[in-house]
Formats: C-alpha cells, sequence, structure tokens
C-alpha cells in the first residue's frame, strides 16, 4: 500500500487531521494484523545497493528541522525484524540487485510517523527499506515484483511518500500564501500530475 506520511511531524502534531484519520483507521480494512511492516520510505535514499534496517531495535531520526520541541522526543518503542531483513537481501539478491543491512540508521519520518498513528501500541515488528537516488521507476517495480512473497507471510509494505513533492514550489507558495493565484497554480499542477499518475499505474502494462 503507498501512504503519504504527511509534511514531517504536522499528522502527530493534530496539523494535517485528514492524514491522520485515514492512518488511524487503515488497519481495520486489514484482514489481519501484519506480522511485519516493511517500509519503503522516500526518506533514505542510496544509490546501486539498497539498505535495509537491520537491527533488533532502532532509535528514531528526526530528519526535519523548524517544529514544536515534542516533535523530537518522539519514541516509538516497535521491534525490529533482523530475520525479515535478511529476508528481503535475499529476495532482491535472486533478482540480482545488491542490498546490504544497516543495524544502526534510525527510523525517519517516513517511518515512525505513519506506524505510530497505524499501530500505536508498536507491537509490530518494523523494518525500513531504502530507495534508489536515481528515481529510477522501473528499477523500483523490479523491486517490488521481488518482495511480493512477503505479503504471503502476513508482511504489510508499506511505501511511505508524497506523489507530488516539489519544494521548491512549496516554499514559494508558503511565502505567497496569500495570493490566490499562486495556489491555484499549485493545485493545477498536482491534480495533473496526481492524474498521470493514476493513469500510470492501473495501465494494462502494470496492473
Amino acid at each position: 500500500v503507498f501512504i503519504n506520511h504527511g509534511g514531517g511531524p504536522l499528522p502527530l502534531l493534530g496539523k494535517q487531521p485528514q492524514i491522520a484519520k485515514f492512518l488511524k483507521a487503515y488497519p481495520s480494512s486489514l484482514p489481519a494484523v501484519p506480522t511485519a511492516i516493511l517500509v519503503v520510505t522516500a526518506h533514505w535514499e542510496t544509490r546501486s545497493t539498497l539498505k535495509v534496517s537491520g537491527g533488533s531495535s532502532h532509535s528514531l531520526y528526526f530528519d526535519y528541522g523548524g517544529f514544536p520541541k515534542e516533535s523530537y522526543e518522539y519514541q516509538y518503542p516497535a521491534p525490529g525484524s533482523p530475520d525479515l531483513a535478511k529476508q528481503v537481501i535475499s529476495l532482491l539478491a535472486q533478482r540480482d540487485m545488491q542490498c546490504t543491512a544497516d543495524p544502526t540508521r534510525g527510523w525517519d519520518h517516513g517511518v515512525f510517523v505513519p506506524t505510530t498513528l497505524m499501530f500505536p501500541k508498536a507491537d509490530v515488528p518494523v523494518v525500513a527499506l531504502s530507495l534508489y537516488s536515481s528515481q529510477d521507476a522501473a528499477a523500483h517495480l523490479a523491486v517490488g515484483e521481488a518482495l511480493q512473497p512477503l505479503r504471503d507471510q502476513g508482511v504489510l509494505i508499506v511505501g511511505s511518500g508524497a506523489s507530488f513533492h516539489n519544494f521548491d514550489y512549496f516554499f514559494v507558495s508558503w511565502k505567497q500564501a496569500r495570493d490566490p493565484t499562486v495556489r491555484q497554480e499549485g493545485v493545477k499542477h498536482s491534480k495533473q500530475f496526481d492524474r498521470w499518475l493514476t493513469e500510470t499505474v492501473t495501465s494494462e502494462g502494470l496492473s
């Protein structure tokens, strides 16, 4: 499943209630509690070799700035899963894709924000997986295909990020938020991209 984790810690701060509402309700739509959660996070990019969190536990990595003090004090003590990390590495290797375990990198907000809202008891093991910095669509489709067997084991595979993520426009629109023309242009471009993305991922060649 792909989910929008919102802007930094905003969903946890009550600033993006629609996103928080969706994430809190999502687990009730699942047939069973996941055996583990594999989060492919947009905030962890690596080059030719993917990385997967391989520790039995991980601290949180507050990879954002300018937010209230409380947003740097969150805790999410869910266990990691070294065994799942090894499976990820093995499945990718079978498709000639390199992946290594990183036992120390903390879970970034693309991981802990959605998992905190979806599974607040922190009782489901979590593993994070990086993206290719090339952002090559075909390469990431291949990763998804390689990891499909994990679903049969009850692993919830989550793509965490945003479909439209243009910081240049974001900061311009933030400064000119009272200008309706600027806001309308941003909405127009984001809707155009979302429409293209929906058509692409639901096309016969991919579905």
